[in-house]
């Protein structure tokens, strides 16, 4: 589809197998999913999903919440085309019934999709990233147990206007509005016990967004603070984005870092116990805690 330029195709749903030849002249391998929705048809108004029976855990949405198995991949996605994840689909033909302009044509049995071969004479990989998993070793912050204690990546979700609770800052647990979120840097990063003595370079800066984003959200209602070993604010201007979020948006950071993190039965916050500059003990609880997980 040639909607950014005519000389670019952009292949949705598509899983590259292969590459073979030599540079100037490779052969690319690809499989293509059909959507089994015409786009020229489609209106988005999203009847079949509201028709769909099926529903399976949200990866877009880091398993936070579920989808149907006809969707929108990413839902600000350009161009924002439905698609049938045919692995859950039971070809029960609720979203045909459903759709007001019949762009859904469902195939009567589950296809074996064919692989085509496209010439081109370059390729560029895009990497990407994977991030530490907490679940792994010692797990002393409770993370897959209590639900309260989120990632980085499911805060974002979190506090997305497309996320699982439509951008509103509530706690996972109970659906209750939160008063008090605590961020751990270095969660999987300069950890020899995870064997991962590096720094992971981004998640300071990722931390002092989403603090200033839980400031903006609640109009200053939420405190926040920022437990954090060394504050790495390498980039053109990250220091004065960081001072900005202490004095004017009143983000705190305490140079700390904490050991474990216990549930009060009391009223189900989240304890925990750090040793302040001084070497002092500290107790406080807070309502959601969110681990900055390293890269990989």
């Amino acid at each position: 589809r040639g909607f950014f330029h005519e000389n670019i195709e952009v292949m949705l749903s598509t899983e590259v197998i292969s590459v073979d030849g030599d540079a100037g002249n490779f052969e690319v391998s690809v499989r293509q999913e059909p959507t089994w929705i015409d786009s020229d048809l489609c209106m988005g108004c999203g009847d079949c999903v509201s028709a769909c029976p099926v529903e399976i855990p949200d990866t877009f949405n880091t398993n936070l919440d579920t989808r149907k198995a006809i969707f929108l991949p990413v839902p600000h996605n350009v161009s924002n085309a439905y698609k049938i994840d045919m692995e859950a689909c039971t070809l029960c033909g609720e979203c045909v019934q459903a759709c007001p302009t019949d762009a859904i044509s469902l195939p009567t049995e589950k296809l074996e999709i064919d692989e085509k071969i496209i010439n081109v004479g370059a390729v560029i990989l895009s990497g990407g990233t994977s991030y530490f998993d907490p679940k792994t070793g010692k797990n002393t912050y409770g993370y897959g147990d209590l639900p309260d204690v989120v990632t980085s990546r499911e805060y974002e979700r979190l506090i997305s206007g497309t996320g699982p609770q439509q951008g509103q800052l509530l706690r996972p647990s109970n659906g209750e509005p939160i008063r008090k979120i605590a961020w751990f840097q270095c969660v999987g990063s300069r950890d020899l016990q995870t064997n991962s003595d590096f720094c992971s370079s981004v998640c300071c800066m990722h931390a002092i967004k989403e603090a200033r984003l839980a400031k903006d959200r609640s109009q200053g209602g939420i405190q926040t603070t920022i437990f954090y070993m060394d504050m790495r604010t390498f980039g053109k201007s990250f220091q004065e984005y960081r001072d900005q979020a202490e004095t004017e948006y009143g983000v705190e950071f305490v140079r700390s870092r904490v050991h474990s993190v216990t549930e009060n039965t009391a009223d189900h916050t989240l304890h925990i116990n750090y040793l302040d500059h001084e070497g002092k003990n500290r107790e406080e609880s807070y309502d959601m805690i969110v681990l900055s997980v390293g890269q990989r």
